[in-house]
């Protein structure tokens, strides 16, 4: 039964850690994250596009946006700090909403 308790745990502590991601059939792939600024992040790997729709329902596009930056922003333990030093006043952006 020992057994069984540790694997149930182990299992849950996994899956606690994995990150929803949603991809469009239009070339997107959508994460929502645990931030107090941002609300969800989309990349569009075709393009290099990076969309951010922020808590206060402004989105965003950010142009030329390296894969690896993408990346690095979706692992990043803080979203906002991130934004802050390595995308804002880096990138062409629009504001679309």
């Amino acid at each position: 039964m020992k057994n069984f308790s540790f694997v149930l745990l182990f299992l849950a502590l996994m899956l606690s850690s994995f990150t929803i991601v949603e991809c469009s059939p239009n070339g997107w792939e959508y994460v929502k994250v645990d931030s107090s600024l941002i609300y969800q992040i989309g990349y569009n790997f075709s393009k290099e596009m990076l969309r951010i729709e922020f808590n206060s329902g402004k989105i965003y596009f950010y142009y030329d946006v390296p894969k690896n930056v993408y990346k690095e922003f979706k692992k990043a333990s803080s979203k906002g700090r991130y934004f802050n030093s390595y995308i804002k006043g880096y990138y062409y952006y629009k504001r679309i909403k």
